[in-house]
């Protein structure tokens, strides 16, 4: 029996945790509500401390560790794709040049294709192992957090439903159809054997469903403003729902945004370098090496917004280096040079942190650049939005 917060106020809710106890991929389990004693199923050993019912990652899944010997590939002439282990394959592709056009990775990659296969993701295929899905998460990839943050946050609060109590998936899934989020609906689609199996589209609402119940207190402030922050390093509900439900939707969904290669609106650069680092799959079937960034040695941030503010550099690890830039107010310009900062910072990845005046703690960073001590170059960046909700982009951008 589930306890009361895990089990939820109905079987929408509950269904979800029971599965993950009693048969992952069999939608015929369903849970009804009751009082209970049940753990949260393991604890995550990174996160158990903050998020209390955190739970594993399956290791054949692209998360984690990302240790994984799976690659999903969908042989030339099969409708259906197939989980196949790959363990060399992993092994060069776990090497820091994986991404680049030369590497054995890559070299593997082709050789898998070369008989007109296709590898589709890192990790075992699951509902949202379709081309279909696919093509919805790379065409919304800029798009996607902010769009299912609205939905979610109306519908956890019964307005797609109103009056009718409590909502139902439906006005949800009619929400997410609406922004263009329009997963496939038929296990069909997805399963050889698609009898009591989920669709991609009750994946991604079974995670909605479970992040409310589970991480409503980490995402109060998605009710107000669900524009994605896009900062996963400081935002305690991208981190919720990363640790809470998404073991369960990376098992569920196979292909999600990391294992297929693309690069998503969920900036996760601070980790780099951490036990938390969190990696793009290097051969999924929109890998492609990351952008270069550009070089500068300057940063001049023009204030186009109602509201004074103050800047300083800040690296990759999001450390603050350097002092705090003057204040400029509505339409000024200032600049700093990373090439006069005592002491020197080394060379390597660097932003600005911007910080509105009266903004309640709220902040943005601007997108990064790369450094190298001794080159004279200025990059010019424009900030806009509100006290609460600030925004900066590079000028021509």
């Amino acid at each position: 029996m589930l306890s009361a917060i895990e089990a939820g106020t109905s079987s929408i809710y509950c269904g979800n945790q029971c599965r993950w106890y009693h048969g992952f991929f069999d939608r015929s389990i369903e849970g009804t509500p009751g009082p209970g004693t049940a753990g949260s199923g393991g604890l995550s050993p990174r996160c158990s401390i903050t998020y209390k019912y955190a739970k594993p990652f399956d290791p054949d899944y692209w998360a984690d560790e990302y240790s994984t010997e799976y690659l999903c590939i969908l042989g030339n002439n099969e409708k259906f794709p197939k989980s196949v282990s790959k363990r060399e394959v992993m092994a060069k592709c776990g090497q820091a040049d994986a991404e680049q056009e030369h590497s054995e990775c890559q070299k593997a990659k082709a050789e898998i294709e070369s008989d007109g296969s296709k590898v589709l993701h890192c990790g075992k295929c699951s509902s949202c192992s379709t081309f279909h899905d696919m093509a919805v998460m790379d065409k919304t990839k800029t798009t996607i957090t902010s769009h299912m943050t609205d939905c979610s946050a109306k519908w956890s609060l019964g307005l797609l439903d109103f009056p009718r109590f409590p909502p139902d998936s439906a006005s949800l899934i009619k929400c997410l159809r609406e922004k263009g989020i329009d997963f496939t609906e038929d296990s069909a689609e997805a399963w050889e054997d698609p009898a009591n199996k989920p669709s991609c589209m009750q994946t991604w609402v079974d995670n909605i469903v479970n992040d409310k119940m589970l991480c409503m207190w980490h995402c109060l402030t998605k009710f107000i403003k669900t524009k994605n922050s896009g900062d996963f390093a400081r935002d305690q509900c991208l981190q919720c729902d990363e640790y809470t439900s998404g073991p369960a939707f990376i098992k569920g969904a196979g292909a999600n945004r990391r294992s297929t290669g693309i690069r998503s609106d969920i900036k996760r650069t601070q980790l780099d370098g951490t036990e938390w680092v969190e990696k793009i799959c290097p051969i999924g079937f929109y890998s492609q090496p990351p952008p270069a960034l550009p070089e500068a040695s300057s940063i001049c941030i023009t204030n186009h917004a109602w509201y004074s503010l103050r800047w300083a550099f800040e690296n990759s690890s999001g450390n603050v280096v350097g002092p705090w830039a003057q204040y400029p107010v509505f339409h000024k310009k200032v600049c700093m040079d990373l090439n006069k900062i005592i002491p020197p910072p080394g060379p390597g990845t660097y932003r600005a942190r911007v910080v509105p005046v009266g903004g309640l703690g709220h902040y943005t960073t601007t997108p990064e650049v790369t450094f190298k001590p001794g080159v004279d170059r200025q990059i010019s960046i424009t900030c806009r939005g509100t006290t609460l909700n600030p925004s900066c982009t590079i000028d021509g951008k």
